[in-house]
């Protein structure tokens, strides 16, 4: 029976919710859309009745007796203001979803609710109401209470909040050296004013217990101003983060003896390290040498070196060219150096490969072609022998690079000399007699003069060296 009823009863009481729901945007009689929004057994018609209901005696009653969040809370955003602030006050203090009370709030008079709003924002057991009740109170007027919320909330979102609407400075600066919790005193301190609350905020960088706020104060003090301050944070704070911090803001002339001692013995190897990179190398020379030499640290050490006056540690660069055991260092030292002699010595006797390589590289050409024609011959380094053969000047070593071409074991070393090779006659020579028969052929390709080519004609069993001087020949003569 009940399929006859729905074809003969309206559709705004259909079995069906769905039809009933189909119905509702048709249904424009405000007696029709109270019941249904007061008696429909379906929460979804009820909330969408009630969102087309204006008359404020059936809202109310839905807020009253309604069982559904969702219905209430509709109910009370289509309540008027100015004709229910009573029930706004209520359903803010005392209705059990939550939602409703967040709905009421917004509509609620803040004007004349400064009080209740007050309350709220101090007592309410929802941390979501009593933030809400924050951003509703005039800033003027409650600047104590946003100060006591900013110090002792529970909850960081109402102290984060509290802290925002805080303007007066002596005040939030109150808050950045006795807040409970370190967030809100790190964020009261940043909107300090450097200058205006320097002496606030050196209390804080000395005495604060968390380091990281410890560390945020001391970045925000006047850099040349608080010299002592950054030195007595430097040895003496216990949390080596902010050591470091007051270290790297020490200005190096001011401080020598200081990060001097620190770079020496401080138990914190990155103390250390910054604390040497500030040193100024003239007034350091002892420890620089010592800790080059000694310290067992690598990368002190590197550091160390690093440092080192050229004009006034040449012998010890050569020292620590030879000898340290890390390769890095090694070649730093040796580019340091500019003593020509050590240089040379160094090209000559140094163990390690890189350091012989620099070494030949910063030698000057004139003076060293027998350092580079020794290396040449006997370096057990493909790129030290390379080096070393760019270097030689081929105007004073044609014969000796004519005994590369010939004699090395090494292919490339013997082409290369080759190329470097402009002496007619040394050229016909290596035509005729060399082993290598490359050498033989592109020695031909090099000579220019026909006397030689001649020569190499008359002497040459090479097959393809004679095509190649018949060839030069005919190239010279029609020229």
């Amino acid at each position: 029976m009940l399929w006859l009823l729905n074809l003969v009863r309206p559709k705004w009481r259909h079995s069906d919710p769905s039809v009933r729901l189909k119905a509702l945007a048709t249904i424009d009689d405000e007696e029709i859309l109270a019941d249904l929004a007061l008696n429909d057994e379906n929460e979804r018609v009820r909330f969408e009745a009630v969102s087309s209901v204006d008359d404020q005696s059936v809202l109310r009653e839905v807020i009253k007796n309604d069982l559904c969040e969702q219905v209430r809370c509709k109910a009370v955003s289509k309540l008027e203001s100015e004709r229910n602030r009573k029930a706004f006050v209520e359903l803010v203090q005392k209705d059990r979803h939550q939602s409703v009370r967040y709905e009421a709030m917004r509509k609620l008079d803040i004007e004349n609710n400064q009080e209740l709003l007050a309350s709220l924002a101090q007592h309410d057991r929802n941390k979501y109401i009593q933030v809400m009740a924050l951003t509703r109170l005039q800033p003027q007027r409650h600047q104590a209470l946003f100060t006591d919320m900013a110090r002792n909330g529970q909850q960081v979102e109402i102290r984060t909040e509290a802290l925002k609407r805080i303007t007066e400075m002596d005040l939030l600066a109150d808050v950045a050296r006795n807040a409970v919790h370190y967030e809100s005193r790190h964020y009261a301190l940043a909107r300090l004013d450097p200058e205006k609350y320097k002496k606030v905020i050196s209390h804080i960088a000395k005495n604060d217990s968390y380091f990281i706020v410890r560390g945020y104060a001391l970045q925000k003090l006047n850099r040349e101003d608080n010299q002592s301050l950054f030195a007595d944070l430097a040895v003496n704070d216990s949390d080596n983060s902010v050591r470091c911090a007051a270290v790297q803001r020490l200005i190096p002339e001011k401080h020598q003896k200081l990060l001097a001692k620190m770079a020496k013995d401080d138990s914190y190897s990155v103390m250390r390290s910054l604390a040497l990179e500030k040193l100024i190398p003239k007034k350091n020379h002892k420890l620089l040498s010592e800790m080059a030499l000694h310290e067992p640290d690598f990368e002190l050490r590197r550091t160390a070196v690093k440092k080192l006056d050229p004009d006034y540690h040449a012998g010890l660069f050569a020292d620590i060219a030879k000898d340290d055991p890390m390769p890095d260092i090694r070649s730093i030292a040796v580019k340091k150096l500019t003593d020509q002699d050590l240089l040379a010595d160094l090209a000559r006797n140094a163990d390690d490969n890189a350091v012989r390589n620099t070494a030949v590289e910063k030698l000057t050409k004139e003076p060293h072609q027998d350092v580079f024609a020794e290396r040449i011959m006997s370096d057990p380094s493909f790129t030290v022998r390379s080096l070393a053969l760019e270097k030689l000047l081929p105007e004073n070593s044609q014969s000796f690079l004519a005994e590369l071409a010939e004699e090395h074991v090494d292919i490339y070393i013997r082409h290369t000399a080759l190329e470097k090779i402009t002496d007619q006659k040394i050229l016909s020579d290596l035509a005729i007699y060399s082993k290598d028969e490359y050498v033989r052929r592109e020695s031909v390709r090099k000579i220019t003069r026909k006397r030689y080519l001649s020569k190499v004609k008359s002497h040459s069993t090479d097959e393809e060296v004679q095509f190649t001087v018949e060839k030069r020949l005919e190239d010279l003569s029609g020229e």
